[in-house]
């Protein structure tokens, strides 16, 4: 489901969250919509910094851990668009772990179609 792209690098705070949550590896890949999956998602980015507690985005963390993966600047420009469409995406999800799921659903599915294209 998540954001691996970005947080590989990290294995101590996903292993943390996959612990609280109780989400398999299987279920993270198969790109479930369970409440422990959508909370584990968000879990990640707060642990990882991209997200505070209170449920904000902090762009520039989120852009710096997409640029250790980005080999070009035209991949930097890719994920930094990717970046705004997905924030703007999760910006009116509400409810408990809804916008940190929103937000890497999304990165998700447009980095699935960005590999596919090439």
């Amino acid at each position: 489901m998540m954001v691996q792209f970005a947080f590989a690098d990290n294995m101590q705070a996903f292993m943390e969250c996959k612990d609280e949550f109780k989400v398999t590896k299987e279920e993270i890949i198969a790109d479930g919509s369970s409440q422990e999956l959508k909370c584990f998602g968000e879990c990640l980015l707060k642990k990882t910094g991209c997200m505070d507690e209170a449920g904000n985005f902090d762009e520039n963390k989120i852009r710096e851990e997409g640029n250790k993966f980005a080999k070009s600047d035209q991949q930097k420009e890719k994920f930094e668009a990717t970046m705004r469409t997905c924030l703007e995406e999760a910006k009116p999800a509400t409810g408990k772990c809804e916008k940190g799921f929103a937000f890497a659903k999304c990165m998700r599915a447009q980095m699935k179609r960005e590999i596919q294209a090439q």
